[in-house]
């Protein structure tokens, strides 16, 4: 039935979100009937939770994505400069003498602002921190993915002005698995 359900709908996110939404109020419905309100309310944040993994509408993502791409070139160009590389931004490209670094879709650190929201909404939920301290550490959590992408950014122009464009495409991925751990 999942199957039939996800073909007939041809927007994949949406039907993805159709989806989950349903699975979430069939669980919920569940809890209910299996123990009450109160059993409900006590499983209804790690059912929630499970929406974390849906990807996200195109709508929402694709401007966050835009905005925090460009705001991670204009800050690594930024402090490229500051530490001896010359760098021009135009845009998301980073102009050195080596060569352009472009903070491309999988650049702009949505994967690490997303993997940042996660681990706060879960540590806020395990610690039940109340609704200021919960808010206090998904500002920080953003920030932390934040500060780590533009290191990573910031790395990746420097490697480009002394080793060269080549040397790029050899530490990206490394550089992004490691921001990735390290957020």
């Amino acid at each position: 039935l999942a199957v039939l359900f996800l073909t007939v709908i041809t927007h994949g996110r949406f039907a993805a979100w159709l989806f989950a939404l349903t699975v979430v109020a069939i669980t919920i419905i569940s809890l209910y009937f299996v123990g009450g309100r109160s059993y409900a309310r006590f499983f209804i944040f790690p059912v929630l939770f499970l929406l974390i993994a849906v990807p996200w509408p195109s709508r929402v993502q694709l401007p966050l994505t835009g905005k925090m791409s460009t705001l991670n070139a204009a800050i690594s160009a930024r402090v490229a400069n500051h530490l001896g590389t010359p760098a021009v931004r135009s845009g998301v490209i980073i102009e050195t003498g080596s060569g352009p670094v472009g903070v491309d879709e999988a650049c702009s650190g949505i994967r690490s602002f997303q993997a940042s929201l996660m681990v706060s909404l879960f540590l806020g939920e395990l610690f039940q921190f109340g609704f200021f301290r919960r808010g206090l550490l998904l500002f920080g959590g953003v920030g932390i993915a934040l500060f780590c992408n533009v290191v990573r950014t910031t790395y990746l122009v420097r490697t480009c002005d002394l080793k060269g464009l080549d040397a790029v495409n050899l530490y990206h991925d490394q550089a992004g698995f490691a921001i990735l751990g390290i957020t």
